[in-house]
């Protein structure tokens, strides 16, 4: 029964730490030597911009792609090393007949806009 406890103490739901004073102590000098010094400056209220938050998606996804490219290439062999290629090759033919569609019709600005030149309304 006193493993049941234990388990319950590690399930329930905690602020995290840089919200607020950004230690559990509150003495500022612990903050000071663990190396957070800007911890005050995270604002939790969702203050970040709408390029900032792009920038840190895109940021996340290249780093995936590139810290997990090396393992498929090797895994794979060299099978899938041409069918990188391949499909690279059609993601860029797929984005020359895009601007080839958008540059038929100076109206032409979104998908939606190539849905209607292309099948009507």
């Amino acid at each position: 029964m006193d493993q049941q406890h234990e388990n319950d103490e590690y399930a329930s739901i905690t602020i995290p730490l840089l919200i607020g004073e950004g230690n559990i102590s509150g003495d500022p000098s612990t903050k000071a030597k663990a190396g957070h010094d800007n911890v005050d400056s995270v604002s939790p209220g969702g203050s970040t911009s709408f390029y900032r938050t792009c920038l840190n998606v895109v940021n996340a996804l290249s780093g995936i792609g590139i810290l997990a490219l090396p393992y498929a290439l090797a895994a794979g062999g060299w099978l899938s090393l041409i069918f990188l290629f391949v499909i690279a090759s059609c993601a860029f033919y797929t984005a020359l007949l895009i601007q080839r569609c958008m540059d038929m019709d100076s109206k032409i600005k979104s998908f939606p806009d190539m849905g209607e030149r292309a099948f009507g309304t």
